[in-house]
């Protein structure tokens, strides 16, 4: 039987015992970007009287553990941390509740991680119908659930009983930013985007969904978020699973 560190030697053979300088580097930009892009649109959401939109960072952090080997795991945890608390901090959060979220958050990415990877012991494939079930089942619904219900305790600045209003925000926010990040990430590192298509017909498709999404949203009188979903659909039939994702996070923003 291979053990889980010879697996990993055969999937990644040029890979040290650590990251390379300027892998880090790269996924901490990314890291704080998204997270620093995510916390400006919640607090707009929030100011407006609105909930917590997406929460992509995560999303992405549990891409870079899927693809990496499992020794790396607590150099790209450690960085997420960090950026995590920083970013809670700079948007002028209590250091408790950057702390608290920010552990949070990597509990929620280890669990999935742990979870998926343990479920398909091999490299995710999303095409395949075990390793979706493994995303979706371990990814967006157990781990945001479980972290969703822990972050809920922490709102008020210390630990209470959990808040039923923060545990929806939470867990729709970090399940959607999975859902649509993941994948998003997966493709990229695996080069499987727009296989097939043309630029032509890729741009069309966007610039379409595009168009909808603006003018869905410019409009305020008539309820057409529905239309939405017509191009998204239209989108996944002639692209991939991951350029649909695309296409969401396209909108999600």
């Amino acid at each position: 039987m291979t053990s889980p560190t010879q697996f990993d030697a055969a999937r990644h053979p040029d890979s040290g015992r650590l990251p390379t300088a300027s892998r880090i580097v790269s996924v901490l930009l990314v890291l704080g970007l998204l997270s620093a892009i995510a916390s400006f649109l919640n607090a707009s959401s929030w100011a407006a009287g609105g909930s917590t939109l997406l929460w992509s960072s995560n999303g992405f952090l549990l891409g870079v553990l899927l693809c990496a080997p499992r020794r790396h795991w607590t150099v790209y945890l450690l960085f997420g941390w960090m950026v995590n608390v920083s970013v809670g901090l700079a948007m002028g959060g209590p250091i408790f509740q950057g702390s608290y979220y920010g552990t949070c958050n990597l509990i929620e990415v280890l669990l999935a991680a742990t979870w998926i990877h343990s479920a398909i012991a091999s490299d995710l494939d999303l095409t395949r119908r075990r390793h979706l079930l493994a995303l979706l089942v371990y990814g967006v619904l157990l781990a945001p659930a479980v972290t969703a219900l822990l972050a809920s305790c922490g709102i008020y600045g210390r630990i209470t009983g959990p808040n039923a209003h923060a545990f929806l925000y939470w867990f729709l926010a970090d399940a959607l930013g999975i859902a649509v990040v993941t994948p998003l990430y997966l493709s990229f590192y695996q080069r499987k985007q727009f296989v097939g298509r043309s630029w032509p017909e890729i741009t069309l498709h966007f610039l379409l969904l595009t168009v909808v999404t603006s003018t869905v949203f410019w409009e305020n009188h008539y309820p057409l978020l529905f239309l939405i979903l017509l191009p998204l659909v239209f989108l996944g039939m002639r692209l991939r699973l991951a350029d649909s994702a695309m296409g969401l996070l396209l909108v999600s923003i």
